[in-house]
C-alpha cells in the first residue's frame, strides 16, 4: 500500500475557489467603504464652507447682505476661516467652491438698520436678518446638488 499524502486536484481547486470567493468580497467591502469615505469627506467640506462663512459673517458685520452675497471658498481660505480642501479622489487637486448667502428678512424695515451703511449692524438691530445658506462644492467628480 502507498501512502499519498498529496493534495488532490479537487481539493486544490476547492480551496482556490474558496480563496477567489473570500477575495471578491473583500474587494467589494473596500470599495464599498472607500466610496462612503470620499461622500462624507465632500459632506464635511460642505458644512466646513457654511460654518465658515457664518464665522466670517461674525466678524464682518459689515458684510451681511441686504439682499446676497456670495462668498467664496478662497476668500474663506485666505483669511483663514477654513483650511484647504483636498479632493478626496485626486489628491493633486483642490475641491473648490462658494456659499450665497441669501437675507430673507427686511433690513429695510428695521428703523435701527442704515441699508448704506451696513458697519451699524449688530445684535441688538439685527431682528429682521433670516440668512439662508447656500453651499456648492464643485471637486473633480463631485458637485453639491443644487449647483
Amino acid at each position: 500500500m502507498k501512502n499519498n499524502k498529496a493534495f488532490t486536484m479537487i481539493e486544490l481547486l476547492g480551496v482556490i475557489v474558496i480563496i477567489g470567493f473570500l477575495s471578491t468580497m473583500a474587494v467589494t467591502a473596500v470599495s464599498r467603504y472607500k466610496k462612503k469615505a470620499q461622500n462624507d469627506t465632500y459632506k464635511n467640506y460642505e458644512q466646513n464652507l457654511e460654518s465658515a462663512a457664518k464665522n466670517y459673517l461674525v466678524y464682518n458685520t459689515s458684510s451681511i447682505p441686504s439682499d446676497k452675497l456670495t462668498l467664496s471658498s478662497s476668500t474663506l481660505i485666505d483669511e483663514g476661516y477654513i483650511d484647504e480642501m483636498t479632493d478626496p479622489i485626486n489628491k493633486s487637486r483642490q475641491c473648490s467652491g462658494e456659499v450665497i448667502i441669501t437675507n430673507k428678512g427686511d433690513i429695510s424695515s428695521n428703523p435701527n438698520v442704515d441699508t448704506n451703511d451696513n458697519s451699524n449692524i449688530t445684535s441688538s438691530n439685527t431682528k429682521n436678518i433670516d440668512l439662508e445658506y447656500k453651499v456648492c462644492l464643485s471637486c473633480t467628480n463631485y458637485k453639491s446638488s443644487g449647483c
